[in-house]
């Protein structure tokens, strides 16, 4: 079979000039900027970061790459509250949660914080609380400062798309299900991004080798990115035939050379199995895919109480978690990661995995009897 075009030249790479269809999503923004330069699009997560925080990374990047293509992920998921403050959270949740966390740090003897540095994290109002109201301040940011890309990691961005388009920023959007991949294709969505339950972080129930199919059928003529557990040049042809523009990929960075990733967290991807990540709901309320740790056996017994929903189950955790990544107690690490961490053994620089990928991706479709 003979191919006209270079079969990694796509719709994705065409629209946005780019030399790969390869999208890097992560929190570190040297692996962000190293990924752009590199001819790859780099998506930075904003979860966590107050709007003055978005506005100095995004700065930040563009003295980096200059105008090259970038993107942000907020999470805008309608379930959790229209407003709130962390105290007005906490004292909603149940004494038996409280106990039971107090009851883990007591007979795990995980230390208490620095009271310090949790009064400073206080001080910061909605910081780690999420809310309608603290997304809406994100999206204002991105909006104002024209970030060429909006991605969407949860909720139907359906309510921002024609202010987005407006100011002539595409809107990604990162779907789980078919269902939600049609809801979002009829809001006018410029990608969706079809994020199967290999994945790390926050990821859907369906596999993405069925998911991703079944979303190119449903959506179509909107380019779709297939995403979860995609660690090799092997998956991106894969991806390809399976109708994708490109790859949506996040957890092999955590193994680049750049990443300001606890030695911990990394020591913990590298030598994890697929099958020693697991996808519940814990750490913040929704499902998300991460390495093992203690508390998944803990959360999983018969004497732990009901999960709460957002934000109240990320504030009950979030000081326990965090003692514990501050202390360095290693069986209580939570470290964010998908199954392609089986396939993750060595760090890299980020330049060389994304090159590494596209060559491995080609040899893929040569011995496939593609003729270039």
């Amino acid at each position: 079979m003979r191919v006209t075009k270079n079969p990694l030249k796509t719709s994705l790479t065409e629209e946005w000039g780019l030399e790969y269809p390869i999208i890097a999503f992560g929190h570190c923004k040297d692996v962000i900027a190293e990924v752009c330069n590199a001819g790859g699009l780099g998506v930075l997560g904003c979860a966590g970061l107050e709007p003055d925080e978005i506005e100095r990374d995004v700065n930040w990047l563009r003295e980096r790459i200059g105008n090259k293509p970038f993107g942000l992920d907020i999470l805008i998921p309608a379930s959790v509250p229209p407003s709130g403050t962390r105290e007005d959270f906490e004292a909603q949740i149940p004494q038996e949660h409280w106990a039971f966390v107090q009851r883990i740090r007591r007979e795990y003897k995980i230390p208490e914080r620095d009271a310090q540095k949790v009064a400073d994290e206080r001080a910061k109002s909605q910081r780690d609380v999420l809310t309608q109201e603290r997304a809406r301040a994100q999206l204002d940011v991105l909006i104002d400062m024209k970030v060429p890309i909006f991605c969407a990691a949860q909720g139907n961005p359906a309510f921002i798309i024609p202010e987005c388009h407006s100011h002539g920023i595409k809107v990604f959007g990162l779907i789980g299900l078919v269902r939600q991949a049609r809801r979002e294709h009829e809001a006018k969505v410029d990608y969706i991004v079809a994020h199967g339950q290999d994945g790390g972080g926050h990821c859907g129930p369906i596999g993405t080798f069925t998911l991703v199919p079944q979303v190119v059928s449903a959506v179509e003529p909107t380019p779709v990115l297939a995403a979860g557990g995609v660690a090799c040049g092997r998956q991106l042809a894969a991806a390809l035939a399976l109708g994708a523009v490109g790859v949506w990929t996040g957890t092999a960075w955590l193994a680049s050379k750049e990443h300001d990733v606890h030695p911990i967290a990394q020591k913990k991807l590298l030598a994890a199995r697929s099958e020693d990540t697991v996808r519940n709901r814990w750490a913040d309320g929704a499902y998300s895919r991460h390495v093992r740790t203690k508390f998944d056996e803990l959360w999983d017994s018969k004497e732990a109480p009901p999960v709460l929903p957002r934000p109240m189950q990320g504030i009950l955790m979030h000081d326990l978690v965090e003692a514990a990544r501050e202390s360095q107690v290693e069986e209580f690490f939570y470290s964010s990661g998908g199954e392609a961490a089986g396939m993750i053994h060595e760090v890299k620089p980020a330049r060389q995995i994304m090159y590494d990928w596209a060559n491995e991706a080609m040899e893929t479709f040569e011995r496939m009897g593609v003729q270039l």
